[in-house]
């Protein structure tokens, strides 16, 4: 009898934590999910024309995730490359590289001088080069 009352009480309990997973979760999902709709809204007005091809790029380079940072690639040039082109300071300083927005921009700025070659393996990896 304790061994069926002991279950009873596992199972109502992980229920309960199950139920309580199960409400947080989804917002947070679809948080990010209209995140990453507005960056890519973001993306395509900035870049116009080669919007759709720029989405590839920054999905390429980080997931489309304003906070990333990729340490590995100052043991290349020295700079730590962040944000959702994965910019550095070898592109010039950029104070707010988490800012979505900023990050585009100063992408669209470098764009227009360079094209893709900035990111060349992952253009290369999209046929863009």
């Amino acid at each position: 009898m304790r061994f069926i009352l002991k279950t009873v009480i596992i199972i109502v309990i992980l229920a309960s934590i199950f139920a309580l997973v199960a409400l947080f979760l989804p917002g947070e999902v679809i948080a990010v999910k209209e995140e990453a709709k507005t960056t890519k809204q973001i993306i395509r007005d900035v870049f116009a024309d080669d919007g759709e091809d720029a989405i590839l790029i920054a999905k390429c380079e980080s997931q489309l995730n304003p906070q990333a940072v990729n340490y590995a690639d100052s043991k290349l040039n020295g700079h730590v490359s962040r944000g959702l082109f994965q910019l550095s300071e070898i592109h010039g300083k950029l104070e707010k590289w988490d800012d979505p927005r900023t990050n585009i921009e100063a992408a669209k700025v470098i764009f227009d001088k360079q094209g893709w070659k900035p990111w060349r393996n992952c253009a290369q990896k999209l046929g863009l080069l």
